[in-house]
């Protein structure tokens, strides 16, 4: 792909935000413009992004944007997160040299139950929102949990850094933290049926970067595993039925 600098043919003013083709507005005569794109490549997409077909069924299943000379290839298998999720999205792009690998999954799903009549079962599905039970996490710990799981063939095993998540600009966890908060409390407002009660005790938004050395099979190999968590706390219950229990639980 040949990426083009696109400018105001009125003007010769420089057009910015122009990604896909399409009508836009110079910002400095007016001027109405149409724009397209030349594409060589079928796959590519104007704003330089690859699509991403599932390898078993040729389906589309995402856009990348990835380096000169990188590789991508992508799945969807069936992995049960929820009823509503019952697949993952695993992502693998590849240098040219094939010497680094950036992986993507598409995220969990989990239920930590804190206190009602149904009680919390490590690694069981909850019934009532069939995702699995599992205790919160902070980001460390979830990703040192997912390193621990393959660290058993690995040797040599160190950890050498941790950073925040590898965005820019840098997110502001206390803002998404009230997005969230915000968002869940109109959802639930608007699907508590009559004569229940339901809130939001908090939200939890927060990511992390853990990068850990070790050696395979006679190499050493550095990892670094970005995770990012968002989590909401939920109370409710039956109003003024005094022997029906409260339930308080996290879905993260």
């Amino acid at each position: 792909m040949q990426f083009e600098t696109v400018n105001c043919p009125q003007c010769g003013g420089p057009l910015k935000g122009v990604g896909e083709p399409g009508f836009y507005t110079c910002p400095y005569c007016r001027s109405k413009i149409r724009v397209s794109f030349s594409n060589s490549d079928p796959h590519r997409r104007p704003d330089g992004r690859l699509t991403i077909h599932d390898k078993r069924t040729g389906q589309e299943i995402c856009y990348v944007l990835l380096p000169a000379g990188w590789t991508v290839e992508g799945a969807l298998y069936p992995s049960l997160q929820s009823a509503n999720w019952p697949i993952t999205l695993s992502v693998k792009a590849f240098s040219s040299d094939r010497e680094a690998v950036i992986e993507y999954q598409s995220g969990s799903a989990y239920k930590d139950v804190r206190t009602g009549i149904t009680p919390h079962v490590e690694g069981k599905y909850d019934h009532a929102d069939m995702v699995p039970m599992k205790r919160m996490m902070d980001p460390v710990s979830y990703a040192d949990s997912i390193f621990n799981g393959m660290a058993d063939l690995y040797q040599d095993v160190s950890l050498l850094d941790t950073r925040p998540l590898p965005k820019e600009p840098p997110i502001d966890y206390s803002l998404k933290a009230q997005e969230t908060c915000q968002l869940m409390g109109q959802q639930l407002a608007s699907h508590t049926p009559s004569g229940m009660w339901a809130q939001i005790d908090g939200c939890f938004y927060d990511g992390s970067t853990r990068i850990y050395d070790y050696s395979y099979k006679g190499r050493e190999w550095r990892m670094a595993i970005a995770v990012l968590i968002n989590g909401f706390q939920i109370s409710g219950g039956a109003s003024g039925l005094f022997f029906a229990p409260a339930m308080s639980y996290m879905m993260w």
